[in-house]
């Protein structure tokens, strides 16, 4: 979609028909890059949320860049690898060629020999994580972590940020994301985006749902949208449910607010880091808890366990109806200190 077109889509589910707001504003992001500058070359996992950070973190960076997602490199330098632990271990060989690695760590690799080839690339370069809650989770591991840093919030045009923050919102609610399942595979407390809530949440608020893949009732599919497209429908609802029971960094919750949409999420890693202290955040308490394995494509590499934690939905429930009663306005400020594009220094940093 050509992102300065007017966004103007009607999607349809069984009786219901949802017409998108009509917002006429150009996605115009200003860069002041030296073309004659030599691109930075970053290699990502290949999902779309790792090239968004990377499209993000050379934005905020001012410099050009070639972003790759991993499959395509072609034994070129490297001087940023972005991806997840279980894909850092995996993709060990390209890791080993970088001068920074930029790692989500999610839990606690299953198999010491994937701990100790972690240590060793973590040795040889600066590696940093995406919180400070991964920074301690690797270290507990023994494995050297330089720094962490935030996700950056990803840019668009600030016209747009706020004319969506102004508008009507025609739902109560709204959750978007993919549908995730670990192991054991048929353990429905192992879906790791919460979409089995989605039902009480539905049944109870006027709310519309997105699932990236897979099928859930009152929920729309979509592909890959751009970024101007998701905060769109980020700003349909009045409430983003992060239904989640863990998140590596967990970006489409801060989006959320960015774009004036309050967030409530069950208090669980990494949310209760990223957003504790944020005007506009609201937490449920999770007293539940689950470890489920993240398996590899690769037997035994990169395998992770990982802790789930969530609580009561009638809780959530209750607090869903809190933050819609609520005046609190959200802390743009606070959003902007937390995950702004200065984060990216410490990143570049270690660049020199």
């Amino acid at each position: 979609m050509d992102t300065n077109q007017a966004f103007k889509v009607t999607v349809t589910m069984p009786n219901l028909v949802v017409p998108m707001p009509v917002i006429n504003v150009t996605n115009n992001v200003v860069s002041n890059v030296n073309k004659q500058e030599p691109a930075l070359n970053i290699y990502h996992t290949n999902v779309q949320s790792y090239r968004v950070v990377a499209e993000s973190i050379c934005h905020y960076m001012n410099v050009r860049c070639n972003i790759q997602p991993h499959e395509r490199w072609m034994f070129s330098p490297i001087d940023i690898f972005i991806g997840s632990q279980s894909d850092l271990s995996v993709r060990q060989y390209i890791a080993d060629k970088a001068k920074v690695i930029y790692v989500t760590v999610e839990g606690k690799y299953k198999n010491q020999a994937n701990v100790e080839s972690i240590k060793r690339i973590c040795k040889s370069r600066p590696c940093i994580a995406a919180t400070k809650w991964g920074k301690a989770i690797f270290e507990e591991q023994g494995i050297p972590v330089a720094d962490y840093m935030y996700h950056p919030i990803p840019p668009v045009s600030a016209e747009l940020i706020e004319k969506l923050r102004e508008q009507p919102r025609p739902f109560e609610v709204v959750y978007l994301n993919n549908k995730y399942q670990l192991m054991p595979q048929h353990d429905l407390m192992c879906e790791r985006k919460g979409w089995h809530f989605w039902r009480d949440i539905y049944s109870q608020f006027n709310s519309i749902g997105f699932i990236g893949n897979g099928d859930e009732p009152n929920a729309i599919k979509f592909s890959a949208p751009n970024m101007v497209d998701v905060y769109k429908l980020l700003a349909l609802g009045k409430i983003y449910t992060n239904l989640a029971k863990h998140e590596g960094f967990g970006l489409n919750p801060i989006m959320a607010l960015y774009v004036g949409t309050k967030v409530v999420a069950w208090n669980a890693p990494a949310m209760s880091e990223t957003l504790d202290g944020i005007e506009g955040a609201y937490f449920v308490p999770a007293n539940q808890s689950k470890t489920c394995e993240l398996s590899t494509f690769v037997h035994g590499t990169g395998d992770a366990l990982i802790e789930f934690k969530w609580g009561d939905i009638r809780d959530y429930i209750a607090m869903i109806k809190t933050a819609l009663s609520s005046t609190t306005s959200i802390d743009y400020a606070a959003l902007e200190s937390r995950f702004g594009g200065h984060v990216v220094k410490v990143l570049a940093g270690y660049l020199h």
